[in-house]
């Protein structure tokens, strides 16, 4: 996996090039839709790579309490794969005017929330910039690090390691790389998203999404069918 990796402060970032789902850390960030889990992108990533049961457990939190405010994070266990949580980021579906700061808000509150945790290492993908993000690779990048850079300063004795994973795009990982290496992130103030929306990948990540969610509600009936047949059995 291609990487590079600088000092913001007091944290450890990386930039790296593949595959999130990889990494062995102590938790992933997982973009979510602010009503429940999402299986589309990272979410269907995470899930496909046995961390369905954290999303599930997210999907549950809602039910629970509802909506959740945007940039809101939820820490769950994820029940398998490489990270043994999830911090699940209400980020998915906010506005254009919005998107910035949500992501801001979104990595900030993932941080302490990993850091009250005592967790220390954290991955997390391009947030803002998925199948209906608004933010462009640049934007993303500085609301991520800018994010990262307040983390620091609240907590200058934090010992965090992030990895800030771009799947699939040399032209993303170089717009994250540009940012971190010219500390384009100090200072910037929130901006209106820039991404032109693109129907197409929209509707492509929008299949995966319900075909992934399809997939792990199924396995989730198999599942309580075969633990009501054990338990009539036991009866027996």
């Amino acid at each position: 996996m291609e990487s590079y990796t600088d000092k913001i402060n007091n944290v450890t970032v990386s930039v790296a090039l593949g595959d999130l789902t990889q990494l062995k850390v102590d938790a992933f960030v997982v973009p979510e839709f602010a009503g429940g889990a999402s299986y589309g992108g990272v979410g269907g990533a995470v899930a496909n790579g046995g961390g369905d049961r954290g999303l599930e457990a997210y999907q549950q939190h809602v039910n629970k309490n509802g909506k959740q405010a945007f940039g809101a994070v939820v820490l769950t266990e994820s029940g398998g794969g490489n990270a043994p949580y999830l911090l699940h980021a209400a980020s998915v579906g906010s506005e254009r005017e919005e998107e910035f700061l949500t992501v801001q808000t979104s990595i900030v509150n993932a941080l302490e929330t990993a850091h009250e945790k005592g967790l220390s290492s954290v991955a997390a993908p391009a947030l803002g910039t998925g199948i209906i993000g608004q933010l462009t690779d640049t934007q993303s990048a500085k609301a991520m690090m800018s994010a990262v850079d307040a983390f620091s300063q609240k907590y200058p004795d934090a010992e965090m390691e992030v990895s800030l994973v771009i799947f699939g795009s040399g032209a993303a990982y170089n717009s994250f790389l540009e940012v971190l290496q010219n500390k384009s992130y100090e200072n910037v103030s929130a901006e209106a998203g820039g991404r032109v929306f693109d129907f197409a990948r929209w509707n492509s990540g929008m299949e995966f999404h319900t075909e992934t969610e399809q997939k792990f509600a199924e396995k989730r009936e198999r599942t309580q069918r075969q633990t009501n047949f054990r338990n009539y059995t036991r009866r027996k």
